[in-house]
Formats: structure tokens, C-alpha cells, sequence
């Protein structure tokens, strides 16, 4: 297997950067990642919980606010809640988290707020607020709209067919609807929804779904074993500053730790082992890997595209990889459809994204570029940048994330890379940081991290890019926590969408990218044996 095959970046030597400046790189890459050995768990993962928000602390809070066991845990978020500021990236979260932080602490339901309700995500989450508002009572909310939105998403195949966690929240809430209306809730519906809890009493592993699970439960049958369970789950999961967590990711977490420090000689001698192991033991029974394994819930997430193709590609010409292939090929052949894609997740209503394609292709590719006919997917992704002037990702929001995973695979040197990369260039700030989002001026080490990565990668002279790439790498140098980290101030993972969620160990893995890639020698490094 050849390693060129692997579309990660093959970094130029920084000759044009003064040699201080490349000396003082080497010991912030040194330190960040001693920081990443520090932090990885015994069994070779990384998995870190998601900074605390409005959306899971508040919600919680509502649910379980109307039994006396809750009561010591709402006072506790309620002081959370008083200074927490909503994400006003979106009209839509900035006023869904008003709305919800006034739910969770008034007496009173305040009436619903007025929200897009137009297809996709904005609409999805449109339904969670609406089922909650239903719950409490709130002026605005519709009890029959509710209903009829819930049965016709489940239809025909009562959401069989849809993501586990997504008919979750659907059967949650068609329950909130029929319960309001007064109307019979048929015992197969109640079945269906105490079937995906885990033993653990969550739902998913995810105290945001396991709330509106718990609202519908206690409404209908408070007595149940189900119920009893939801509520000690959520007790169970409060953190000690009185918040709720968007769950951890740690098989994702992982492959982009690998990924993007592969090859340092530290990392290598003392990590990269263990996570490789990780990462081929939760491997899933179809061959693919979801992002959560069942080290931090009781059952892993069903496999999704994305994370198996990142999988790969941090498994790429190891042993662990060799043995995970076959496998994973089966997987990758099964779930491609018959336009030649793939969308991020198992379900029906899902829709291809150029970053999720992207790492299926480069993932393939990395083991063995016969296996799998990637050629439609590969036209497609180039088609996608003329189409809409731009690469966006759907997992994250850094401009420079989608250019860093999607240009290696569309080739560097075609016309849409090459496009990319000046528009990268030009959205640099002043201070030499790359923003989160297009057109903020917020600074954020992990996007700078991925633009220093697809700057260096790019194949330009190697004095092209050197002013920029040296702005750029005095930022992260100085952005740097004395233990060894950096902290991106604003959340940049979507989940769910366009709700936004801040990852510390991600972070740190794409800010450690842009200096790691570009001190590589040009000739790259070996991989791990």
C-alpha cells in the first residue's frame, strides 16, 4: 500500500521562516503534544465533554423541575443559567436559548418565541421547542400541529428508517402531543420509545434527548421502571458547575488526534499505539465506526460515514489497519448510494456533504483505491465547489476545516483547490488567525491551526505563502496555554444543527495540525508499525 495514497499534508520544509521562529514552533509543538499524552485515557482514546450551553442545561432544568428529586439539581443550574449567554451565531439559537433560559427559571411559561420553520435543521429543532412548549403550557405552542408534524416525520415505517436518536425525539414528542390533546397513546408507541433507552437509563447517551424522553414518560406513565431510570440518569450526569452535557465523541476525538499528529516521534513512542488499538476495537459489527463507543455509554452510536472514514485514514498502512479493511470495505461498498455518495448518517432523510464524501474517498483511498469506485464522488465534490463558489462542512464551522479536508481529494492543483486556498488567504485577520465562522473576525487557534495545514499542503513555492503561514504561526506560538493547549473562546461544532458545541481536545488536535504539518520534513514521516 503506497503512502501518497493518503491525501493528509505532506508539509514543506519552513525554510523561508526565521529559524528562531522555527525553533520556538518546535517547542510549542513539543508542549502541545506532551499536553495530548497527558490527556489520553488508559484504554488509547481521547474523549473530553463538550463545554457547557443553554440548550442541554436548560432544557434539563425544565424537565426536571416538576419532580422534588430534581430540586437541588435545578438550583444548581439556575446559577448557571444567570450568566450563560446564548449562541447569537444564528437568529434562530439566539432566541431559542433566551426562550429556554426563561423556561428553566420562571414560574411562569413564557410564551413561545416566533422561529423559522423551513425545511432541515432549523425545522427539526423548530419541533424540540415546540414539543417542549407543548409541555409547559406556553402561549404560542401547538398541541395538534405538534402531533401532525411528529406522525407524518415517522411515517410510513413509524421512523424505523431514520436515525435511533431522531425517532427518539420524535416518539418523545408525538407522546407530549397526545397526551396534551387527551387523546389515546396506543401501547406499541410507548413501546417503541422505552425500546431506546440503554441500561443505563439514557437515551443515546445524551441528556438533552433523554429530558424530552423523561418529559413524555413522567406526563404518561410516572411510575414506570423507564421513568425511574430516565431521572436517576439525568441526576447522574449533572457536572459539578450544575450543567448538562452534548455527549462525548470519543472514537471521533480519537481518529483526529491520530490523524493530525501521526508521525511526531513523541506522539509515536508514546500514544499512537494504544489509540491505533482503540480505534480498531470499536470497530462495529458492519464495519464502519460510529462516533461514540460503548467505553462512555452503555451501547456505541450506530456507524456513520464520516467518522469511518476518518477511522481509516488514521488507521492507514498499519497493522491494525490491515486487519480492519476487509471489513471496512464492505462497509463503505454497502452504504454508498447509487449516485455514488454518501451521506453522513444511516437514515432516510440524510442528504450527501462534501466533508462527509470527502473523508469516505480519502479513507478508501488510503488502504486501497481499487476497492471502492470513488470516481463519481470525487466529480461530484468538484462539481459541488462550482455550484455553490465554496467547500462548507457539515460538522464543523472553520471555513479552513472544509478547504483541509476536502481540496487533498479534489487534488490540490485543480481549479477549485487552488480557488480555495486564495480565499483562505484572503480571510486571514490581521493578528494572523483565520476566524470560526466566514466573515467574523473572532480569532480561533484550531481554525488557524487548518489553515497553516491547507497553506502548506497546498503545493505552492515555497515562499508563496510564507508571509501569511508566519503571521499565522506567531498567533498560535503566542495563543498557546502555558500547559500547553489553546482555548478557542466560541463553540464551532454543530450538534445539533445550528445549535454549536465547544470540544477542548478537538481544538487542540486542529491547532496542533497547522504546526505539525508544516514542520514536517517533505518527504512526510513513517507510519506507525
Amino acid at each position: 500500500m503506497n503512502p501518497t495514497n493518503i491525501p493528509s499534508a505532506q508539509a514543506r520544509l519552513p525554510g523561508s521562516l526565521p529559524p528562531a521562529l522555527i525553533g520556538r514552533a518546535q517547542t510549542c509543538l513539543e508542549n502541545a503534544v506532551t499536553f495530548a499524552l497527558d490527556t489520553q485515557h488508559a484504554n488509547g482514546s481521547w474523549a473530553e465533554r463538550p463545554e457547557a450551553r443553554i440548550l442541554d442545561t436548560a432544557t434539563v432544568t425544565y424537565a426536571l423541575s416538576s419532580t422534588p428529586a430534581g430540586a437541588s439539581a435545578c438550583t444548581r443550574a439556575r446559577v448557571w443559567l444567570e450568566q450563560a449567554l446564548p449562541q447569537c451565531h444564528d437568529e434562530f439559537t439566539a432566541a431559542a436559548d433566551h426562550w429556554l433560559r426563561l423556561l428553566a427559571s420562571s414560574p411562569t411559561p413564557p410564551p413561545l418565541p416566533i422561529l423559522p420553520r423551513a425545511d432541515g435543521p432549523h425545522a427539526r429543532r423548530a419541533l424540540l421547542l415546540d414539543g417542549i412548549g407543548v409541555s409547559a403550557g406556553s402561549a404560542g405552542a401547538d398541541a395538534q400541529r405538534l402531533l401532525h408534524s411528529t406522525t407524518t416525520a415517522l411515517s410510513p415505517d413509524r421512523g424505523r428508517s431514520l436515525k435511533s436518536w431522531q425517532r427518539t425525539m420524535l416518539l418523545a414528542l408525538e407522546i407530549i402531543a397526545r397526551q396534551t390533546l387527551r387523546l389515546p397513546i396506543p401501547a406499541m408507541t410507548l413501546e417503541a420509545l422505552e425500546s431506546e433507552q440503554g441500561d443505563d437509563g439514557r437515551f443515546h447517551g445524551m441528556p438533552l434527548l433523554t429530558a424530552v424522553a423523561y418529559l413524555a414518560l413522567t406526563q404518561t406513565v410516572p411510575g414506570r421502571a423507564s421513568t425511574r431510570r430516565s431521572l436517576s440518569s439525568l441526576l447522574a450526569d449533572q457536572q459539578a458547575d450544575g450543567t448538562w452535557r452534548f455527549p462525548t465523541f470519543d472514537v471521533w476525538d480519537t481518529s483526529l488526534m491520530v490523524r493530525f499528529l501521526r508521525g511526531h516521534p513523541t506522539f509515536h513512542k508514546y500514544a499512537c499505539t494504544r489509540a491505533l488499538a482503540f480505534l480498531e476495537r470499536t470497530q462495529s459489527a458492519d464495519g464502519g465506526w460510529g462516533c461514540t463507543s460503548a467505553f462512555v455509554g452503555s451501547t456505541a452510536l450506530a456507524s456513520d460515514n464520516d467518522t469511518t472514514g476518518s477511522v481509516l485514514l488514521a488507521l492507514a498502512n498499519t497493522p491494525h489497519g490491515h486487519r480492519a479493511w476487509p471489513a471496512a470495505a464492505a462497509y463503505a461498498r454497502t452504504r454508498q448510494n447509487a449516485a455514488g455518495l454518501w451521506t453522513t448518517w444511516q437514515s432516510s432523510d440524510d442528504t450527501p456533504v462534501p466533508d462527509v464524501v470527502a473523508h469516505m474517498i480519502a479513507g478508501i483511498h488510503s488502504h486501497d483505491a481499487h476497492a471502492v469506485d470513488t470516481g463519481p464522488a470525487s466529480d461530484w465534490l468538484r462539481a459541488a465547489y462550482r455550484q455553490q463558489g465554496r467547500w462548507t462542512a457539515d460538522w464543523y464551522t472553520f471555513p479552513s476545516y472544509a478547504v483541509t479536508e476536502i481540496a487533498p481529494v479534489a487534488g490540490w492543483q485543480a481549479p477549485e483547490s487552488l480557488d480555495a486556498v486564495q480565499r483562505l488567504l484572503d480571510a486571514q485577520n490581521p493578528n494572523g488567525s483565520w476566524p470560526r465562522i466566514h466573515g467574523q473576525d473572532h480569532s480561533s487557534p484550531a481554525a488557524t491551526g487548518l489553515a497553516v495545514s491547507a497553506l502548506a499542503a497546498s503545493g505552492a513555492d515555497a515562499h508563496s505563502h510564507s508571509h501569511a503561514i508566519e503571521k499565522a504561526v506567531r498567533y498560535l506560538l503566542d495563543s498557546q496555554d502555558t500547559n500547553g493547549t489553546w482555548i478557542d473562546e466560541q463553540p464551532f461544532m454543530y450538534g445539533p444543527r445550528p445549535f454549536l458545541a465547544a470540544v477542548p481536545v478537538q481544538a487542540h488536535a486542529m491547532a496542533c495540525r497547522g504546526i505539525h504539518d508544516l514542520l514536517k520534513p517533505r518527504q512526510g514521516t513513517s507510519p506507525e508499525r
